[in-house]
């Protein structure tokens, strides 16, 4: 009796590991199709190359979100260092009113 409650034990052991990693690729992203493929499959040379295939995905991912990160922080660095519309006209007003004086103390 001993033996087939350990046969049991493994058993609910695997496919709680199984469905755990199951709802982990999911949260990743994994093909259905894949996953599919995966769990059905006792050839461990498939898994390694399903696996590989995914987590070349995630990299591609990743990358992607960075360069996106990177055009994000060159936007703002760039509209921050343009004066904004405010910023010109109080500096036109400004040039306008230095200019009135120098012509009013060229006047005199």
């Amino acid at each position: 009796m001993a033996k087939r409650r350990s046969t049991v034990a493994g058993r609910r052991a695997l496919a709680g590991a199984r469905d755990e990693a199951v709802r982990a690729l999911l949260d990743q992203g994994m093909p259905v199709g894949e996953l599919r493929a995966l769990v059905a499959t006792a050839d461990m040379e498939l898994v390694r190359r399903i696996l590989e295939l995914h987590r070349e995905r995630l990299a591609e991912g990743l990358a992607e979100q960075v360069r996106s990160c990177e055009r994000i922080e060159r936007s703002l660095i760039e509209a921050f260092a343009e004066p904004t519309n405010v910023e010109r006209k109080a500096a036109r007003a400004a040039d306008a009113r230095a200019g009135s004086r120098r012509r009013g103390a060229m006047a005199r």
